[in-house]
């Protein structure tokens, strides 16, 4: 079979499409998989692992085919065919690409970690590894690495912006290869005057390091504000290059920037964030600009649970159906909530998902009910312990969480084997 050469818009075939698309997942499933995913951070190819809507095998066969697709080896039909003949077939996708004459041999491709490599921001080494966190956790790559501390959240989401248009053939690979090791030396560069107590921030600094504006942006500006007298902030807003609201969000930030209240990062999310989804500054700020949500101290095991991917409504149906099931565990639920009549089922019901709330007796009716084994259970304590302490953030317990279920191991050794040693 001749390759054909994919469209424009092969490249913007989505996990969630894919999936629904080749029938791999209901769209009820991907629904609330989707709404869990936006609440978490956490990839929806993950959270529909975690709820055993979908295999591991399956998961990785068409995260292959999507990389295909964004490199443009595949089309977007291409890539439905052949995930859709792998799921009937029950045949590895490898063997349905060679069948279809559309595997091609080994080349330097567009990912993300192979750029990254050639740029020097990663060895080959820390590369390798975060792969093979990447596929025990479900986590993109850049996610990975950011958690690692081998980029930055403003370089890694550069980086992507940059193989984006890599693949979309806007640029040459060696173009972009240069266009990052250049906006890496400027990012480093202002990180150094962000270290520098005595350096006061720029508000057209902000702007470029979020991504808003580009420097030659700034620069027509500020001749701009010196002919007519007006402040950069004014000039900006008078072109219409960005609204009246990001202006003082901007401000804001700059001077928490200055009073040492936040530091660089934390301002150019915020910054990305107002520009890219168009909402307040309270609401991105909230976000990205503080430094820890006060909810983590009062942060329950099933809220965890919930927000890691794994309590989900199927799995909540079948707690509640063990307990009724389940005399001793019943008794413990019914004086839990102070309820003597076992005759009502509404009242039942009502007891259980109070029950659920109290840390202590979940555990207990997840080990003794089999929905989730002891040791797992364990882990999620100590991980939501270390959470509640602030000794480790939201994102990296459920990272950790994952690795935990998919290892079978104790959360210390998950922590550890991530590198992400509690403060």
């Amino acid at each position: 079979m001749t390759q054909a050469s994919p469209p424009e818009e092969s490249a913007d075939l989505r996990i969630g499409s894919l999936l629904a698309l080749s029938g791999l997942v209901r769209a009820s499933d991907l629904q609330e998989a989707l709404t869990i995913a936006s609440q978490t951070q956490m990839p929806v190819g993950r959270v529909l692992v975690m709820s055993n809507r979908l295999s591991e095998e399956a998961l990785r066969a068409v995260v292959e085919v999507q990389s295909l697709v964004k490199d443009r080896v595949l089309t977007r039909e291409q890539a439905l065919d052949c995930v859709e003949q792998a799921r009937r077939s029950n045949k590895p996708l490898i063997e349905v690409l060679h069948e279809q004459g559309l595997h091609q041999p080994q080349r330097p491709t567009n990912r993300l970690g192979e750029l990254l490599v050639d740029c020097g921001q990663i060895s080959h080494e820390q590369l390798e590894r975060a792969l093979k966190m990447g596929g025990a956790t479900g986590l993109p790559l850049g996610r990975v690495l950011v958690l690692f501390g081998l980029i930055t959240e403003p370089l890694a989401a550069r980086a992507l912006q940059i193989q984006d248009e890599i693949r979309k053939g806007q640029v040459s690979r060696s173009e972009g290869l240069m266009t990052f090791r250049m906006d890496r030396m400027r990012m480093q560069g202002l990180k150094s005057k962000d270290k520098d107590k005595t350096y006061k921030i720029k508000l057209g600094e902000l702007f470029v390091a979020a991504e808003v504006l580009s420097t030659s942006d700034v620069d027509a500006a500020l001749e701009m504000s010196w002919a007519n007298n007006k402040m950069l902030g004014e000039i900006l807003t008078d072109l219409d290059w960005i609204s009246p609201e990001m202006l003082l969000g901007a401000l804001k930030l700059q001077q928490k920037l200055w009073s040492g209240e936040i530091d660089l990062e934390r301002a150019v999310n915020v910054v990305k964030d107002m520009y890219s989804t168009g909402v307040s500054f309270d609401l991105s700020w909230g976000r990205f600009g503080q430094t820890s949500d006060p909810l983590d101290k009062e942060l329950t095991l099933f809220e965890f649970l919930k927000v890691a991917g794994f309590m989900t409504r199927r799995r909540l149906t079948e707690l509640i159906e063990s307990c009724i099931t389940n005399g001793d565990l019943l008794d413990r639920v019914m004086e839990n909530a102070g309820i003597t009549d076992y005759e009502n089922a509404d009242l039942m019901r009502k007891a259980i998902k109070t029950a659920v709330t109290d840390s202590y007796l979940l555990r207990d009716i997840l080990a003794e009910s089999g929905i989730m084994e002891r040791e797992a259970v364990q882990a999620s304590e100590s991980l939501v312990s270390l959470v509640q302490e602030g000794a480790l953030p939201l994102e990296r317990a459920i990272m950790a969480f994952t690795y935990c279920h998919d290892q079978r191991i104790p959360a210390t050794e998950a922590i550890a084997q991530l590198g992400f040693p509690a403060k």
